[in-house]
């Protein structure tokens, strides 16, 4: 039987998504039992991937990038620009059947992916190996958890250009000891600074312009020059001879990012169509 020019067009369909954005140098790695079952996790949380994530070569998914000298793998779903694919739906949560200290995953960006929604689940906060998390540019929303200050080899975040609101999460040090970069700019928070942040070294960034936490910078932040700077560029007033207070309103200030149900539409009737061409070019 021939191939009918739908049949090719199907292949050729499939075969793009397959490898568009794929790491440019994939590492092969065992992957155990734990991360493939966390993967899964994504596939339900955000459908889109169910397309590129065909591959059962784990190490050869577009957004995957497997490093072999430490065993780990890095979701880099920032690097993948399938087009039609805007990557709608949530971080997974990390189930109680699934043991943390297990995963091989060491850092996470989903930056730039303006589909992705919800709240950072606290679970997180078991995936131990985790040295940087990046949640730019996105559409998610809500508290910062106060346990991913629970992780001992994070390294860097950045929360900036989101939605997150309420106050700094209360990390410190001996919970963190490897953070040197924290970026939180340009969120819709309004809670209270966060003490405990001066038990970090001087050299530790410390990025809070664009928000409007409130009340004063904490006496403790005064012998930081890191914290005072940090405190002066999102507000001076917050930093010297200050005197305000924190209120109900600022306390509970955290709004709704807005919705994109038109663009979630479109994407998801392109994922659609997608699929249907690539099963009726099998059949045909």
């Amino acid at each position: 039987m021939g191939f009918s020019l739908l049949s090719i067009i199907g292949v050729a369909v499939v075969t793009l998504l397959l490898v568009v954005a794929a790491p440019s140098c994939a590492d092969s790695i065992i992957v155990n039992e734990a991360t493939r079952a966390w993967l899964n996790m994504w596939v339900d949380a955000i459908p889109n991937l169910q397309i590129i994530w065909m591959n059962p070569n784990i190490c050869s998914r577009s957004g995957i990038e497997c490093v072999s000298a430490t065993n780990s793998i890095n979701i880099r779903l920032d690097a993948v620009t399938s087009a039609g694919f805007n990557f709608i739906g949530t971080l997974p949560e990390v189930s109680h059947s699934i043991d943390g200290s297990q995963l091989q995953i060491t850092s996470v960006s989903v930056s730039g992916k303006t589909r992705f929604t919800g709240t950072i689940p606290a679970s997180w906060a078991r995936i131990t190996r985790l040295t940087s998390l990046d949640f730019s540019r996105t559409r998610m929303s809500g508290r910062i958890p106060d346990s991913l200050g629970n992780l001992p080899n994070l390294v860097s975040i950045n929360f900036a250009n989101a939605y997150f609101c309420y106050g700094l999460p209360n990390w410190n040090a001996s919970g963190l000891p490897m953070l040197t970069q924290a970026t939180f700019a340009n969120n819709n928070m309004r809670g209270p600074f966060a003490s405990s942040w001066s038990t970090f070294p001087a050299s530790m960034s410390l990025d809070i312009t664009g928000n409007k936490l409130c009340g004063c910078m904490p006496k403790s932040w005064e012998s930081k020059p890191n914290l005072v700077a940090a405190a002066k560029a999102m507000d001076p007033g917050t930093a010297s001879g200050c005197f305000r207070s924190c209120n109900s309103a600022s306390l509970s200030y955290c709004p709704a990012p807005p919705t994109a149900n038109g663009a979630q539409m479109i994407t998801m009737s392109m994922t659609m169509i997608i699929m249907v061409v690539a099963v009726i070019s099998l059949v045909f």
